[in-house]
């Protein structure tokens, strides 16, 4: 049965019956509803579809609010962070936040523009686009950093040197000085000459002529422009990443905060997917170069994830290396580093400018003037003279002030007889008995009746009734003894230091008796792998005994670090570690660039392998638990030093030389180091 629609309506609908659809018009069961909204990822051409396919357009007016909701925009409740178990909540890092609406973020930029412009206008968009933290956290000061180093935060531009001048003359003109008058002095009443910033209009000389003060050649010229630093970013962005998270982050001390460290590769990361996603540096139609673009954009994303991981990692290398192992063979063989002499090449340029012929005329010189003084009878006293003897009457003086005059003759007191030879002062002399110095007997005890002077009273030997004093066991707290060496209390600062025993980490082993140290390199090489301590089954017993029992004992209680040289890593000529340098304290045969030498300054031989520091790996044992800092590709300055047998030269015969440890590491530098 249906009902027709056209026809009068009753007053009062019920259902069913149902009328029939329009023509025409299919509705959708409610079983088969789909609901679609605004899709999150944009297609290629960057134009924004809804859930049907439908595209898009951004309404240009902006409508007020409902009119129920008569308190404006309500304020969004903040949210917390997870509950933390001991109470309270735990902040979110900033790096979550931002993941979360992060696709949303986006921006219209004019290709017509310039790539400089769109990049400013990005940099812009990206930062007052999302929430920043707090500005302790220091990533909006990391973030200005990176804009200095791409040129959008860049200086005002400063005024030219007249415009500076004539700025400094309005300023000097609107003092107000304190002139003091007096009927003495007149009032100078002559005129003055005309300012060159309000010359006199009558005369139109004035106006035209030049400033007398003022240099011709200074007035117009421009201050130094700031480099162009946009454009290397724009021809390179992954080689201009590098730079920023490497060199430049070192040279500038960011590498030493650890939170920077943590945040840089984060935060460039954000930028540069923000510049992706955005197409700011999207190809115009028929730009190859734009494309190739795009790909650097991506290369320079994978360099930001790489420094995610090796920025923080260096501070965790740098907190394990050197291990106890190491700093134990350091205490056991002593340090291998060079010695230096404390001189600057300063100092050493103003002596080497005086030459031995000035010194010998002005030493003439002195003795003639001397010569020719002595004649008239005047004596020379140098100052060096002056200060010795002003320096011998204030020794006495002192001496003479904490003296006591000497006793008459006949009197007698102290441990002596009286005479000046024992004498003994009465302000150290108290209530003992005389005592003479030549006999073996100790001393009688002092009197025990409280006293106001000398030892036993108010001194290190008085007792509680005397009121006080050194002695005074009132005065310290229960039970401290100050000659009892063990006592906390009395422990000094410098014994807090305790040095690195092998004991604590091999416990009883022969290896001092049978190795010692070879080649001694300081360098800079690059992590290739890593090894876990060596398993031994149960019952398996190894060949050989003595020296080879000692290094299978090392195999299985140490990690092995493998590192390979890594030359150039610095072009910086004022750079600590830039080529493998052998220092002084090596010994055994060295080998470089297919020359052989002797690094104990021994005979040459060719018949025996060396070590050679341009090509060869090293092995270098390691606590396993600094196995997990480590990570492979980046690269560490240190001094390394080679373990070999006892009277082996240094040779690598049958394995031997293959282990070596490290001290004082200086660099711990990521694998995409690079410089400008």
């Amino acid at each position: 049965m249906s009902t027709d629609i056209n026809g009068p309506l009753p007053d009062r609908l019920t259902f069913p019956p149902f009328p029939n659809p329009p023509p025409n018009v299919q509705i959708t069961p409610f079983a088969s509803f789909k609901q679609s909204g605004i899709q999150l990822r944009l297609l290629g051409d960057g134009v924004e579809l809804d859930g049907l396919g439908i595209p898009t357009v951004e309404l240009k007016m902006k409508h007020g609010y409902d009119a129920g909701e008569e308190g404006g925009k309500r304020r969004k409740k903040r949210k917390k962070g997870g509950a933390i178990p001991g109470g309270g909540f735990l902040q979110r890092p900033w790096w979550e936040i931002w993941a979360e609406g992060e696709d949303l973020r986006i921006g219209n930029y004019d290709l017509d523009q310039s790539p400089g412009d769109r990049i400013f206008q990005a940099a812009h968009d990206f930062h007052v686009g999302r929430p920043w933290p707090t500005v302790s956290t220091g990533l909006q000061n990391l973030w200005d950093q990176y804009r200095l180093y791409l040129g959008l935060l860049a200086h005002p531009n400063q005024p030219s040197k007249k415009k500076k001048k004539a700025i400094e003359l309005l300023d000097g003109a609107g003092d107000d000085e304190d002139v003091v008058y007096s009927d003495e002095e007149g009032i100078d009443d002559s005129p003055r000459p005309p300012s060159p910033l309000n010359p006199d209009p009558a005369n139109p000389d004035q106006i035209d002529a030049p400033n007398p003060t003022t240099d011709p050649t200074e007035e117009d010229q421009p201050l130094p422009q700031t480099p162009d630093r946009l454009t290397p970013f724009l021809n390179d962005p992954e080689r201009n990443t590098k730079i920023f998270l490497s060199s430049y982050f070192r040279d500038k001390g960011m590498v030493w905060s650890e939170p920077k460290s943590r945040d840089a590769g984060l935060l460039i990361g954000f930028w540069l997917r923000f510049l992706i996603r955005n197409g700011v540096l999207k190809p115009v139609h028929g730009d190859e170069d734009g494309e190739d673009i795009v790909k650097k954009l991506w290369a320079a994303v994978a360099v930001a994830d790489l420094a995610k991981k090796e920025l923080p990692a260096s501070h965790g290398i740098a907190k394990v290396l050197p291990c106890a192992f190491n700093l134990g063979c350091k205490e056991l063989w002593g340090s291998q580093l060079e010695k230096f002499e404390l001189s600057t090449p300063l100092v050493e340029a103003e002596v080497s400018e005086v030459k031995p012929e000035d010194e010998e005329m002005k030493e003439e010189g002195v003795k003639a003037f001397e010569e020719a003084l002595a004649k008239e009878g005047v004596k020379i006293i140098l100052a060096k003279d002056v200060e010795k003897e002003l320096a011998s009457k204030e020794r006495e003086e002192a001496m003479e002030d904490n003296l006591d005059p000497l006793p008459k003759t006949g009197d007698t007191g102290g441990w002596g007889t009286g005479s000046s030879s024992s004498y003994i002062s009465p302000s150290l002399n108290s209530k003992w008995d005389t005592f003479p110095l030549t006999s073996t007997d100790p001393p009688p005890d002092p009197d025990p009746t409280p006293t106001l002077g000398g030892w036993g009273s108010g001194g290190w030997g008085a007792s509680s009734t005397t009121g006080g004093g050194w002695g005074d066991p009132s005065a310290p707290a229960p039970g401290y003894d100050p000659w009892n060496p063990s006592d906390p209390a009395n422990k000094p600062n410098w014994d807090d230091y305790i040095p690195t025993s092998l004991t604590t980490v091999l416990g009883p082993s022969r290896l001092p008796l049978t190795h010692e140290t070879g080649v001694v390199e300081w360098s800079a090489r690059r992590i290739v792998g890593f090894e876990k301590p060596k398993k031994v089954k149960r019952g398996e017993v190894g060949s050989g005994g003595g020296v080879d029992a000692v290094e299978r004992d090392l195999e299985e209680r140490f990690g092995k670090m493998v590192l390979a040289p890594w030359l150039g890593w610095n072009k910086d000529e004022t750079s600590e570690i830039r080529t493998p340098v052998i220092l002084p304290k090596s010994k055994g045969k060295v080998v470089s660039s297919n020359e052989v030498g002797d690094a104990s300054g021994g005979e040459e031989d060719g018949g025996e392998e060396g070590h050679d520091p341009f090509n060869d790996n090293i092995t270098v044992l390691v606590l396993p638990s600094a196995l997990e800092k480590l990570v492979v590709g980046m690269g560490l300055g240190a001094t390394w030093i080679q373990v070999v047998r006892q009277g082996s030269e240094g040779s690598r015969k049958d394995g031997d030389g293959r282990f070596w440890y490290l001290e004082q590491l200086m660099h711990v530098i990521p694998s995409f180091y690079s410089e400008e």
